[in-house]
């Protein structure tokens, strides 16, 4: 377990010394229906008798789902600290007495965390009920310690915050109550946790499609226009009760702030997902290209795990799909959603309207940006709420007029009114005027930063916080806010970039404000040309978003800007600031295709003591893809890996996610490829130590085997791992799926590496297939395909000596050696060529098993290879006994021929 864990389960045992006995037992009955969903879930769950206090006082079992006549499923707790066994020993006679329900399941939870029985007693148990005709899947004893380890994993995180108070630990992700609390907003309207859990919310109409999709398919993307319901969604569905029980965790691109860490949002995902843990991804239209990476991630890594996926976002180019995720869903918000607000307003007053006139209802459309008919982009929820709750009372009382007006007028005497302080509403108008660009904007930023906002406004719900920035709680609230303070959005606008060159060049690279973009230009202009522009970054995103679009639309000369930015000892005070290693790579990837070469490669520059230490940090809290994605992006990387400590490095990669077998094995080979296999090791042995998925997607057996050979891991564990792919069926498929190249290399690198012990657990039929498949192909005359089906004899008969399959197969009539050996590849004058060794060990098995072989031509090719051979390092013992065999072999051969 690591570390995180073990704090965690410290924590829970903690909690669970001072559970009542009541809420342990509600707590017992939500963890059935998400450890069993197979007993519970979906099903009515009868509760016993309640005292005053709530615990159970008369009938047995304490809560059940029936599942035949006088035939349940129960769920017993019990908090006594002195024996957990007394009352299972109870229940078995309880379940014995034919007064009494019969027992079809059992699923029992101690919840004393002193208790710490071996694993043998609660076997024992277990037995028992099993004993009474119980299938054994639906016997689960959950008793202390063993409770507490339980708990800690993912899939229980909501019940971990209902019942014990212990939220998840998360930097990207938010709950979704904490959702619910920062996002809701009394004076648009907008509905808080209570108003979603007892049904007053309104219900976006596409929702029951995205729920259903959710489980039948796993993930959906919905798309949509602004202010369309999309975040009302995303709240609706996370406290719906097909979700209730089930872990929700939102994550806002909005707010994400740009930084370049995706990988430790991915990290992040991988570490919450679970059992029907749902993930909400909002704003993705913000970066489509990170919507990618999320959805991809979520595929391979969470997906398995049974973890949702809901990705919201506006409409987007062709129709918003994403690969491998079904078909975008559209919400469109229209007299549906407007009805429902109606209903919602009303009801928060005590006079709910049970219907709409239609003819009100297409009016509204009408009025709030809306149209009727196929094309219609929606209303104008934002707005349309806002109105609403303004004339609420009159709504109740059957009175249908509404205007775009009533919506300032709430947002005037909502927002604007109560605030006294003017530096306060200038702040709010700061924001208002950049909430299309959809980003928290620094404190730095507003005409009064010291000022900031009023608790008052954040309880409110008027503005978000995100550290030192803020942002409005819906882009659509700004340009009400501006109509409402009549406001001269284009002199605001530009008074905002006045001090901050980031916030041009990103206004520039949006595009939203084409009205303005000439005097943004200027205004940039004039910041780089006073040297100053470096003092608005404040990471180093912020410095690859100014010098792309500087030298895009050449405002400078890309080589003097990168001169003086290189040289710029404010650089290297963000590069101290940097809290990941994508940052890195990701802004030096950047200034380099913009050709601002010096400023990449100052960020990387090892060489620099304080440079070295920001980058030595985040190297150790990289993936295995991000550190490779890192040195592919240094100039001298053999002195960046000369620098990193080797017990440092191990650690890391004991700490951080597992990442896909593909890009461990590339990182692998690129280290050999730069002369650093020592630092190699650690993440290949911690691949195979900790892989515990089905099957390492999207990998193929060269990945394995490039693995394998650096791992160095004990034979018990290599038996585990290879046993875990040939289990889940992987290997069989990576043997008729892998290319035929790649698959001779990697049963070359096992017959180096893997023990005499290890090697049958490889041998399956899918191997067999294979060789007869090629033996077939081969057979049609081709030569190439004939050398190929030689090389792949050769790697198999390599790893396993014996044992292959018959085959009856001939050399063909007139074909040389010499013919088919030059089909394979180039000879390199030195070193082996790639496959050459298969191609040698494949003829020597065809004559060891009786094939006639062409005279083997002992004064070109084979000569000339064995005397290479002959001058190689072996990579291990193996390599050079089978060397010794196949020289021996040649020896043979050529005194053969030579009489």
């Amino acid at each position: 377990m690591s570390t995180a864990n073990d704090v965690l389960a410290t924590q829970i045992s903690t909690k669970l010394r001072v559970i009542s006995a009541n809420d342990l037992q509600v707590m017992a009955e939500d963890m059935a229906a998400i450890a069993c969903p197979h007993m519970f879930k979906g099903l009515p769950l009868q509760r016993q008798g309640r005292g005053a206090t709530g615990q159970t006082n008369k009938g047995w079992p304490d809560a059940y789902v029936v599942t035949s006549s006088r035939t349940v499923h129960g769920i017993e707790a019990t908090r006594n600290q002195q024996t957990w066994t007394g009352h299972l020993a109870d229940d078995l006679k309880k379940a014995l007495d034919t007064k009494n329900f019969g027992l079809s399941g059992y699923f029992f939870v101690a919840g004393s965390p002193e208790h710490d029985p071996p694993e043998k007693d609660i076997q024992d148990w277990t037995d028992k009920f099993i004993a009474l005709g119980i299938d054994a899947r639906n016997v689960h004893l959950l008793v202390g310690k063993h409770l507490a380890l339980e708990l800690v994993d993912p899939k229980y995180a909501r019940i971990l915050q209902l019942h014990l108070g212990l939220p998840s630990a998360s930097i990207h992700f938010e709950e979704i109550r904490q959702s619910v609390l920062r996002r809701s907003s009394d004076g648009l309207g907008s509905p808080g946790e209570d108003d979603l859990i007892r049904g007053l919310a309104f219900k976006p109409g596409v929702a029951d499609a995205v729920a259903t999709t959710l489980v039948t398919r796993g993930a959906c993307i919905v798309r949509g226009s602004r202010a369309s319901g999309k975040t009302t969604l995303a709240h609706w569905l996370g406290l719906a009760p097909a979700f209730t029980m089930s872990p929700v965790y939102k994550f806002d691109v909005a707010t994400w702030g740009d930084d370049g860490s995706l990988g430790s949002v991915c990290n992040e995902m991988t570490v919450l997902a679970g059992t029907d843990v749902l993930f909400i991804i909002d704003n993705i239209h913000l970066d489509e290209g990170a919507a990618r990476v999320l959805a991809d991630h979520w595929r391979h890594y969470c997906k398995p795990s049974d973890a949702r996926l809901l990705m919201l976002g506006r409409s987007a180019g062709a129709n918003g799909d994403l690969p491998g995720l079904p078909p975008a869903l559209q919400i469109r918000a229209g007299t549906a959603e407007m009805a429902g607000i109606v209903r919602y307003v009303t009801a928060k007053i005590g006079h709910p309207v049970a219907a709409v006139p239609q003819d009100a209802l297409k009016q509204w459309a009408h009025t709030f940006d809306g149209r009727i008919g196929k094309g219609a982009r929606g209303v104008d929820l934002i707005a349309f709420s806002a109105a609403a709750k303004t004339r609420a009372a009159s709504l109740a009382k059957g009175q249908w007029q509404l205007e775009e007006g009533d919506a300032i007028a709430a947002v005037q005497s909502q927002y604007l009114r109560p605030i006294r302080e003017i530096e306060v509403r200038r702040n709010l108008l700061r924001l208002a005027v950049l909430s299309d660009l959809e980003f928290p904007i620094p404190a730095r930023v507003l005409p009064f930063p010291e000022a900031g906002f009023s608790q008052d406004c954040i309880d409110r719900g008027l503005v978000v916080t995100k550290g030192d920035a803020f942002s409005l709680p819906h882009a659509a609230l700004g340009r009400l806010l501006c109509v409402a303070a009549d406001t001269d959005v284009s002199a605001e606008r530009l008074a905002a970039v006045a001090g901050s060159a980031v916030l041009t060049a990103r206004m520039l690279a949006r595009g939203v404000y084409p009205n303005e973009h000439d005097a943004l230009l200027q205004q940039l202009r004039l910041s780089l040309a006073d040297g100053n522009w470096l003092v608005s970054c404040r990471r180093l995103s912020d410095v690859a978003s100014v010098l792309s679009v500087a030298v895009r639309l050449e405002l400078v000369e890309a080589a003097q800007i990168d001169r003086v930015t290189a040289n710029d000892p404010r650089l290297i005070r963000l590069v101290q600031r940097a809290r990941n290693l994508e940052t890195f790579t990701s802004v030096a990837g950047t200034l380099r295709a913009r050709d601002l070469p010096l400023s990449a490669n100052r960020l990387l520059d090892f060489t620099d003591q304080a440079i070295r230490k920001a980058l030595d940090n985040n190297l150790m809290q990289a993936t295995d893809g991000q550190a490779l994605a890192f040195l592919k992006n240094l100039a001298n990387p053999g002195v960046a890996c000369a620098a990193i400590d080797l017990r440092r490095w191990s650690q890391s990669r004991q700490a951080v996610a597992l990442d896909r077998a593909s890009q461990t094995s590339q990182l692998v080979r690129h280290l050999e490829k730069i002369g650093q296999s020592q630092l190699a090791a650690a993440p290949s042995r911690e691949f195979v130590l900790r892989f515990d998925e089905p099957s390492p997607r999207g990998a193929d057996l060269g990945d394995i085997s490039n693995i394998v050979r650096h791992a160095h891991v004990d034979e018990a564990d290599l038996r585990a791992f290879f046993n875990r792919l040939a289990s889940s069926g992987w290997l069989s498929k990576a043997y008729v799926g892998t290319s035929l190249g790649q698959l001779c290399g990697a049963l070359m690198s096992f017959a180096n590496h893997l023990s005499d012990d290890v090697r049958p657990l490889l041998r399956l039929p899918a191997i067999e297939a294979r060789i007869v498949g090629e033996m077939a192909r081969s057979e049609a005359g081709n030569v190439p395909a004939i050398a190929r089906f030689i090389c792949l004899l050769g790697g198999a008969s390599a790893l396993w000596k014996t044992g292959l399959p018959d085959l009856n197969w001939t050399w063909p009539v007139g074909l040389s050696i010499r013919e088919v050996y030059d089909s394979r590849a180039p000879v390199n004058a030195t070193t082996l060529g790639m496959y050459e060794l298969q191609f040698w060990l494949g003829l020597r098995w065809l004559w060891i098993n009786g094939v006639a072989l062409p005279l083997l031509g002992f004064t070109s090719a084979a000569a000339d290879f064995m005397g290479r051979l002959k001058g190689t390092e072996p990579p291990s013992q193996r390599a050079n006994a089978l060397r010794k065999d196949l020289v021996a072999w040649l020896e043979t051969r050529q005194a053969e021929d030579d009489s």
